[in-house]
């Protein structure tokens, strides 16, 4: 039996696909990430759903370390980029076995937190701290728990039920790369910071076109990037339900250009063709 934990509905990557830029089309699916029920395992299974049937397009069990490559894209569209998913171990720790990364070419669109397996424990006790029973429950970091009913013990009373959260997958602090765009003039990574045991932010950062050294494309360090936008903080432990940002503060300086109306952040030194392109931004939502 598999136990889904996670989705990605390919928005993104269908955006792109579309575009003129790769004249390709967008897929009508979503990836569906699941655990075994058994806890001695770390693999996921990965499949790609149709949203109208409900059908399993494709799919694969991916063990950590591996990549496995989704075809049924260029199936949809010649034109359209073959989907990878990789299981990355780099970001394994006591609390979770690594993070599932989906990408497409050089743009990595999502990644996810494959969560550990764990014991959601209800404990009876009295007011003095005294244990009458315990009950536990094996899930995955993630699902949403409830503490077992009011039960009956012999010369006690009810009195109350409280509930703590279980530690995530990162302790607050944790920052990891969560995603990068680099197409033609469009350069960007998106950093994921844990800002409490269940909520994390995301630091956007786009390449600053003045910067004449090397980048980190695959880690944290921001050196020679822009930092434009951070987040509200946003819930990750629970199903479909979209946590929209709040902020809309832009972080770094800008000007505004008076005949497009938009923010204007850098502008890159001309090159041998007389060209040159900005990092422009116009707020909506």
């Amino acid at each position: 039996h598999w136990y889904t934990f996670e989705s990605y509905d390919l928005y993104s990557y269908n955006k792109n696909m579309a575009s003129s830029t790769y004249k390709g089309a967008e897929v009508d699916a979503y990836i569906r990430y699941s655990l075994d029920n058994d806890s001695s395992t770390t693999a996921v299974l990965a499949e790609l759903v149709s949203r109208t049937t409900g059908d399993v397009l494709e799919k694969y069990t991916i063990e950590p370390g591996e990549s496995v490559t989704f075809s049924h894209p260029t199936k949809v569209n010649a034109n359209n980029s073959n989907i990878t998913v990789t299981y990355d171990t780099s970001l394994a720790s006591a609390n979770t076995p690594g993070a599932l990364k989906f990408s497409a070419n050089d743009d990595v669109y999502s990644t996810i937190i494959v969560p550990a397996y764990q014991i959601n424990t209800t404990r009876y006790v009295t007011e003095s701290g005294k244990v009458l029973a315990t009950y536990g429950l094996q899930t995955i970091a993630g699902q949403v728990v409830t503490p077992s009913s009011v039960r009956v013990f012999t010369g006690y009373d009810y009195v109350a039920t409280t509930t703590k959260a279980v530690q995530g997958p990162y302790p607050k602090g944790t920052v990891y790369l969560a995603g990068t765009v680099q197409k033609d003039t469009v350069q960007y990574k998106v950093i994921r910071e844990i800002v409490e045991n269940d909520q994390a932010v995301l630091k956007f950062y786009y390449l600053d076109p003045t910067y004449k050294g090397e980048v980190d494309w695959r880690g944290t360090d921001t050196t020679g990037f822009i930092e434009l936008l951070t987040t509200s903080p946003t819930t990750y432990k629970v199903g479909t339900i979209y946590d929209y940002n709040i902020n809309s503060k832009i972080t770094a300086p800008f000007t505004i250009d008076p005949t497009k109306n938009v923010m204007v952040f850098k502008e890159s030194e001309q090159n041998e063709q007389g060209s040159k392109y900005r990092v422009i931004a116009q707020w909506s939502g």
